[in-house]
């Protein structure tokens, strides 16, 4: 332990020669203590805490380091700040603002840092690929006559698919029989499977989402029946997936007559009749600068087995949607729409689909019929539930229909006009049930509960009805195991500099972005510097206690802050102060500021709290990143002691990665510790166990999402109360769901007595597991989703600065 002093640093006398000691004694008595009592500790192990103890009420203060900024905050016996730093000699300026005057320079200090421990975290790059897995759909129905060439063409890939589901709709030629030799002629056993229907569906896009429901590849190609490819389809289009942000790839389509004869009809007479080059060369665009190529226009995708997308999760909007299933013309139109929302589409020029016109298929046959008209309107309506679209695009379209139906007139007579179908298609209605084009921003896939949280934010605001991308910066690599937590159709750019990504957010038509880094919360701030005031997004900045680590960015970018953040969220109750410090939360600026709780996805059922017999293990649960301030060691020795006090087998289960972890696995843990790792299946390590804890002491610490994840299966937990600790573990009637304990002195017996006391006193542990629901219940991250967009309309509401002509 160290020691104490005034206006100085008090140093381990083993961690620096005497004369150290003495110059920095003497470079500090020349800078001058100028009367502050200035208390600084350094406790050998990385951590300095600095103290103004008699400080008046309203002070502000913070310490400069190099360009670190720590923010001292209010407590009862003044102002305190603890962080973490590397070893060796800093320099530090400490600021101090009396209430109501102008920051000055009171005190500066050289001192030297002991014992810092690793604090880097081992990560692998996680590297583009091209998927694994890419499932074929073959829907038929009555095309016997161009089957066998189909299926050939879809066996004879020169990359062969890895599942083939080959649907007929209860044809009544010859279709089921040679789906079902193909089926067994297959070579890799396992691979096809014949899917039939006994009553025919009526529709193409029913057969659609029945394959797509029984598909298990990361990729789809829904290869229509009548329609045949060349050998290297596959091969030419996939490596397009290796953009983690492209949702659909498209290649060449051919016209080709019902007998296989070339057309005049081709993809690029489609794409000039409304303007688009998207198909002049290959590559990809963002699904908001396509659908303003003319995807707004008319499909400019006419061929469906062109197409390869990535399989939609569970939930996708359109399977449990009747209309959808119920259409034979507009269906795969629409299909594209919803599942372009947040990504990109690329076109792949060199993989060639031949597409068979055939006037008798539906889509042709409905072309003079009511119908057409019909479902032409049930796309404007979709188009304006999932993409901004401007007026003058369904200008377009209604123009483009009233031609049409005037080239078929003789068999369009007596139609209503597409006018009428637009005006009871309730656009306006469906505009307003949109949700906005969202940009989710983060540092790094790295383990921590900010990034977890920032992916179940951005899953559920998709499930909320908007188009969302996640953007991590390029400042770290990857870590494989947190990348894999996205869903592999939800869309991710990885981007730098402020320019780039200025011009994706003006490209993919983003309309709110959501931070959760300070990193992220500058590089999005000076993008929208780039950008026009009326292209601008709106900008929500969500902090989870690293501007407690380091507020310098709030004090050198205050301007830039103050111009471009409409929200700032705070996930914790002491969250305010470092902006209070830095001059950003003042009485004007209030209102961007709001406090939503961190979330997770809860479970809809629970595991039963199950307290083990006394011949049974107990099994106490730490997940959580393996750094020294979070416990580990601690919770070894508290278990420890707890298994000799009790007489009972406690287990202890340890799930995270960093240096910590890997000083464990080098040094042999105890037998009753297993490490995991890191693990993404977090919850049901809970669920497996009967008691969390995280013995915390980490500066930053906010509301981690451990915690939560815990509470949410029901188990108790036993925690330092760090943080905002203390709040997600009380119930509204004040009620703990398990125990907390003090950070200081002594912690290893308090975490051993709150263990000791769940692990034998069965009605105390059932009552705390009674209660962690409870606490869970506030933060289910689909209520903070709805609470962030409806944060989002009240600011977008707001007038903005219009752009220059």
């Amino acid at each position: 332990m160290g020691t104490r002093g005034f206006g100085c640093i008090c140093m381990e006398p083993t961690a620096f020669a005497n004369s150290d000691t003495c110059m920095l004694d003497v470079l500090n008595r020349l800078l001058g203590s100028r009367g502050i009592p200035l208390e600084i500790d350094n406790f050998g192990d990385g951590f300095v805490t600095i103290r103004l103890p008699r400080c008046g009420a309203g002070w502000r203060a913070w310490v400069e380091i190099g360009r670190r900024v720590v923010v001292l905050e209010p407590s009862a016996a003044g102002l305190s700040a603890r962080f973490a730093t590397r070893a060796g000699l800093k320099f530090i300026t400490l600021r101090l603002v009396p209430e109501g005057s102008h920051p000055r320079g009171v005190i500066r200090r050289l001192i030297r840092v002991a014992g810092a421990r690793p604090r880097g975290l081992a990560r692998a790059s996680f590297s583009p690929r091209a998927p694994s897995r890419v499932s074929v759909i073959v829907p038929n129905y009555n095309h016997a006559p161009y089957l066998v060439r189909r299926l050939e063409s879809v066996y004879g890939q020169t990359r062969p698919p890895d599942e083939i589901l080959l649907l007929d709709d209860a044809s009544s030629d010859e279709s089921a029989a040679i789906l079902a030799d193909f089926a067994a002629r297959d070579p890799v056993a396992g691979r096809s499977r014949v899917l039939r229907n006994i009553v025919n569906s009526g529709s193409p896009f029913a057969q659609w989402a029945r394959g797509l429901r029984e598909a298990t590849g990361e990729v789809v190609w829904i290869a229509e029946s009548d329609d045949w490819c060349s050998p290297d389809f596959l091969g030419r289009m996939l490596p397009a997936f290796q953009d983690p942000a492209v949702l659909i790839a498209h290649g060449r389509a051919i016209f080709v007559n019902e007998g296989g004869q070339p057309l005049a009809q081709s993809l690029e007479k489609i794409h000039r009749s409304v303007g688009s080059r998207a198909v002049m060369r290959s590559g990809s665009i963002s699904a908001h600068r396509f659908l303003r190529e003319g995807m707004a226009i008319r499909n400019l995708v006419p061929n469906a087995s062109a197409v390869v997308f990535r399989r939609p999760s569970p939930g996708f909007p359109l399977f449990d949607d009747p209309e959808w299933v119920s259409l034979r013309v507009c269906g795969d139109w629409i299909f594209y729409l919803h599942r372009l929302r947040g990504g990109k589409i690329a076109y792949v020029r060199e993989a060639r689909s031949y597409y068979r016109v055939r006037p008798e298929s539906a889509a042709h046959s409905a072309q003079g019929e009511e119908r057409y008209f019909r479902e032409h309107a049930i796309v404007a309506r979709h188009l304006m539930e999932t993409f901004a679209i401007p007026g003058d695009f369904l200008d377009r379209q209604l123009s483009l229909l009233a031609r049409h139906q005037a080239a078929h007139a003789r068999e369009a007579s007596g139609l209503r006009s597409p006018v009428e179908w637009y005006r009871e298609a309730g656009l306006k209605a469906a505009s307003a049930r949109r949700g906005p084009a969202v940009c989710v921003a983060i540092h790094a896939f790295a383990p921590g509960g900010a990034e977890a949280f920032a992916i179940h934010m951005a899953v559920a605001l998709r499930r909320a009805r908007c188009a969302v991308t996640l953007l991590e910066l390029v400042t770290l690599p990857s870590d494989p195991a947190v990348r894999a937590r996205v869903p592999a159709d939800l869309p991710v750019v990885r981007l730098g500099r402020p320019a780039e990504i200025a011009r994706f957010l003006r490209e993919s038509g983003i309309e709110m972005v959501n931070t959760h880094h300070p990193r992220a919360d500058l590089a999005l701030a000076r993008a929208l510097d780039m950008l026009p005031p009326c292209t601008r997004p709106r900008l929500f900045c969500t902090h989870h206690g690293f501007y407690h680590l380091d507020a310098g960015n709030l004090f050198r970018c205050r301007d830039l802050f103050h111009r471009h953040v409409s929200r700032w969220i705070n996930v914790a109750g002491r969250g305010r102060h470092p902006f209070v410090v830095a001059g950003l939360l003042t009485h004007s600026a209030g209102d961007r500021f709001l406090e939503l709780p961190a979330g997770i996805p809860l479970p809809s059922t629970l595991p039963p709290p199950l307290f083990p017999g006394r011949n049974q293990p107990f099994v106490v649960t730490v997940a959580s990143r393996a750094l020294p301030e979070k416990g580990w060691r601690e919770a070894i020795a508290a278990i420890d002691r707890v298994r000799i006090s009790s007489g009972r087998d406690i287990r202890l289960v340890l799930a995270g990665s960093g240096p910590v972890q890997e000083e464990l696995e080098r040094d042999k843990p105890p037998a009753f510790v297993s490490l995991l790792g890191f693990r993404v299946d977090v919850p049901n390590l809970y669920a497996q166990g009967h008691l969390g804890m995280l013995p915390t002491t980490y500066a930053g610490e906010s509301c981690p999402l451990g915690v939560i994840e815990c509470l949410a299966v029901g188990r108790p937990v036993v925690a330092t109360s760090v943080g905002e600790i203390p709040s997600l573990l009380t119930s509204s009637g004040g009620v703990v769901a398990g125990a907390l304990v003090a950070p200081g002195g002594g912690i290893i017996h308090s975490l051993a007595a709150a263990i000791e006391h769940l692990a034998t006193d069965r009605s105390a542990y059932e009552h705390a597991a009674s209660v962690a629901r409870r606490c869970a219940e506030r933060h289910d991250i689909n209520t903070i989703s709805r609470d962030y967009l409806a944060a989002w309309r009240e600011v977008n509401e707001q007038p903005r600065s219009s752009c220059p002509h």
